[in-house]
Order: C-alpha cells, then structure tokens, then sequence
C-alpha cells in the first residue's frame, strides 16, 4: 500500500469515528435517562407528561454541541476531531452517570450547589483513596 492510500484509509477512519462517536454518546446519555425512569417507577407515558422528553431534548444538543466543537476544533493545524471529543465526551458522560446515581441513592436532582458544597471533599477523600490504592488487600 502507498503512502497516499494509508492518508486515504487514515482520512476513512476518522470520518467514521467523527459520525459515529456523538451517536454513541446520545444512545448511552439516552439509556441513563431511561435507567432514571426505571428507578422513578415510571411508565413511558408517565415519563412524558413529566418532561423527559425535554431531557433527551438537552442530551441531544449537548452532544451536538460538544461534536460541533470537536468538528471545528479539529479542523485547526495541530488538533484532531479525538483530541477535542474524547475530554468533552467524557466530562458529559461523567455529570449524567453522576445524576443518575445521585438520584438512586438521594431520589433527586444533582444540583449545582450540590456539587459547590461537596467539592471540597474530593481533596479530602483524594489521600485516602490513594492509600487504599497503594495498600495491600487484606487478607
């Protein structure tokens, strides 16, 4: 194969990538509304007259907007799609995993001053967390 079919195949991969990778987020975003409804004891009738359409609604552009600054990003020399997508991609997967298992344990929304208060405790629980990391298992 020539140099100029590798860039080709290269070029192929991250089309592909580039379409496929929002529609993964959306379709995982979409299931962790779901998993909110199931622990709701919600039927989907229910969960539409309550307003989860417009969450899916807010999932959706979320994602269409993080993949049209991932598009235009990686477009600038030095930047690709992967680079910009994949933090945006993670940061937004993690706040919904987040909500979700808030809500199962709490029965409510993450709110923001949720987050404010308790962000300190990460540099508390970050020591500990390493030692644990970093101690034998018991025995």
């Amino acid at each position: 194969m020539t140099a100029g079919g590798r860039g080709r195949q290269s070029k192929k991969t991250d089309a592909l990538i580039e379409g496929a990778a929002p529609a993964l987020l959306v379709l995982t975003l979409f299931l962790a509304r779901f998993q909110l409804m199931r622990q709701a004891g919600l039927g989907l009738s229910q969960a539409w007259h309550l307003g989860l359409v417009y969450g899916l609604i807010q999932d959706t552009a979320l994602c269409l907007l993080a993949w049209a600054l991932a598009s235009a990003l990686g477009h600038l020399p030095g930047l690709r799609f992967r680079v910009v997508w994949i933090p945006l991609s993670v940061f937004i997967w993690l706040a919904t995993t987040a909500n979700v298992f808030y809500h199962e344990y709490f029965g409510s929304r993450l709110e923001a001053w949720v987050l404010r208060y308790h962000l300190h405790d990460l540099t508390d629980i970050s020591g500990s967390a390493g030692a644990m990391g970093f101690s034998p298992w018991p025995a």
